[in-house]
């Protein structure tokens, strides 16, 4: 029975279908439509990469990256657009409120030359 182990006989390489612990944290953290879709990534690029091995290593790479880039710049784009629509109808709220305000002040305005118009919260005059 040996009490040692040669350095030779240690395995750097896992055996396969061994799931990496980078791999596992970021399972752990991503959202499972994230996760779909990086698998369906995953799964085309092996196959381009068993089918068409030098398009594969020409290719796969910079696609992948557009493709990051392009859903993270889209995540922004999307992000903007709906905190644009909510002040943009905060806006329009309030415009519409400063409306009523002055011609309720005109009006009393016309009314009696004594009252004085003030100014309102909220609205520029």
């Amino acid at each position: 029975m040996k009490d040692y182990v040669k350095a030779e006989e240690i395995s750097l390489h896992p055996t396969p279908f061994v799931p990496s612990p980078t791999g596992l944290g970021i399972a752990m953290v991503v959202p499972d439509s994230n996760g779909l879709a990086m698998f369906l990534g995953g799964a085309l690029a092996e196959t381009a990469r068993r089918n068409w091995r030098r398009l594969a290593d020409l290719f796969v790479t910079p696609i992948a990256s557009g493709f990051i880039a392009s859903e993270s710049s889209m995540g922004i784009t999307v992000s903007v657009a709906e905190r644009g629509q909510r002040v943009w109808a905060r806006l329009e709220r309030n415009a519409s409120a400063c409306a009523r305000r002055v011609r309720v002040i005109v009006v009393a305005e016309s009314r009696d030359t004594t009252s004085r118009a003030h100014e309102e919260p909220g609205c520029d005059s």
